[in-house]
């Protein structure tokens, strides 16, 4: 195959007297001329070794390698700052950063920070004094002393201010679902200066293996008074939020259950198989029957931001033992991860283990306008109240 060659430029003075002669013989050879080879004469011996070999001279002085004195030292490597992006920055931009909103699922926390209000304002002043020195718990007692020297209900401004204040905790991460860690730690403190026994294990009594892991009685019972609970209610402002609707017991249910699914893994609560009872009639749902019974129940579900099998299985069974005709109210509050939950959702309608659709209402904490449509409970279904006569 042949190529494209640039024409050489060979400088008068170095160039071969005897080229000429090459040029004349090669045509020869190529059968261009019928003339006879010629004789090409020695570039050496015409110009001499010296004019051949120019500039052929090693400067000892320049090349000579320098000592460790004479070398300069290295020089800063300069790192260049990307840019602030300003749009991300704008929160009226369509590429604003993470925000406490309704959208974001924060109607859960804001449930919470309610229950955290009626615990913090009737721990002992023991307790009290030890949430006030530690960095996460101090801003609770900063807040809710505010809100009691204040006549006027300031519910709505604590929870923004309590919004800003985790949202800044966690400036590394996202400001919704499981991945708030400011606010685990602030659940942790409480649980620990409350002293709330979470759960116990028990066993099959065939196997003597673990069946499940139930809820225990916690002294949270004693510190939520229906009547304490109502006076803050009402004093606070947040009775629209869905304290109206639910009893002292409910609450206390829903922060021992939020704790409890965020204080454990959710596969850890299928327990581990090689320690598991394996018995037929300790099934998955069996696993987790505590959550079934003829009260109203109140969970906080945490779904992770990765779905998993085991989180279906979990999930599916808790929604078996609350669809077994025995409830009149069931609230499912979804810490995260609520676009998961249509699949078992449908909507606004409960579907029981034996496949009847049963009719029901959704309402959001907080907004009492019914959700109808699948997109918008996979939007808006972190904090659902479903409840249905069966």
């Amino acid at each position: 195959m042949f190529g494209y060659h640039k024409m050489l430029t060979i400088s008068p003075q170095l160039a071969n007297p005897g080229f000429p002669d090459v040029e004349h013989n090669t045509k020869v050879r190529f059968k261009f001329f019928n003339e006879s080879l010629v004789e090409v004469p020695d570039a050496e011996h015409t110009l001499g070794t010296e004019e051949c070999a120019q500039n052929l001279v090693f400067n000892v002085s320049n090349n000579k390698r320098k000592t460790k004195e004479q070398e300069e030292p290295p020089k800063p490597q300069k790192i260049s700052k990307p840019e602030v992006d300003e749009a991300r920055l704008n929160p009226a931009s369509s590429f604003a950063l993470p925000s406490w909103d309704s959208v974001n699922y924060s109607c859960a926390y804001d449930a919470m920070i309610s229950v955290f209000l009626v615990i913090f304002n009737s721990l002992p002043a023991t307790h009290v004094q030890y949430l006030i020195t530690n960095s996460l718990t101090a801003i609770l007692h900063k807040l809710f002393a505010t809100m009691d020297r204040n006549s006027v209900p300031s519910f709505n401004i604590v929870r923004d201010v309590m919004r800003n204040y985790l949202s800044q905790a966690d400036v590394n991460l996202p400001c919704w679902g499981p991945n708030l860690s400011a606010f685990d730690r602030i659940i942790s403190l409480l649980v620990n200066v409350g002293r709330v026994n979470l759960y116990q294990s028990e066993s099959c009594q065939k196997c003597n293996k673990t069946r499940s892991a139930s809820l225990r009685s916690s002294s949270l019972g004693s510190i939520l008074t229906d009547s304490l609970w109502n006076t803050y209610a009402t004093a606070y402002g947040f009775s629209n939020y869905g304290a109206a609707t639910l009893t002292t017991q409910q609450w206390t249910n829903a922060l021992e259950y939020a704790i409890f699914y965020r204080s454990r893994k959710t596969e850890d609560i299928m327990l581990d198989a090689t320690n598991a009872c394996q018995c037929p009639e300790n099934s998955t749902v069996t696993r987790i029957k505590y959550l079934s019974g003829s009260e109203p129940a109140l969970i906080f579900m945490d779904i992770p931001g990765e779905m998993d099998d085991s989180v279906l299985r979990i999930e599916s069974a808790i929604f078996s033992n609350l669809a077994d005709a025995t409830y009149t109210l069931c609230a499912i509050i979804y810490l995260g991860g609520a676009h998961y939950t249509s699949h078992i959702c449908k909507g606004a309608q409960w579907y029981k283990h034996d496949g009847q659709q049963h009719d029901g209402k959704a309402v959001m904490i907080g907004n009492d306008t019914a959700i109808t449509s699948r997109d918008e409970m996979g939007r808006k279904a972190c904090g659902l109240f479903y409840s249905y006569s069966a």
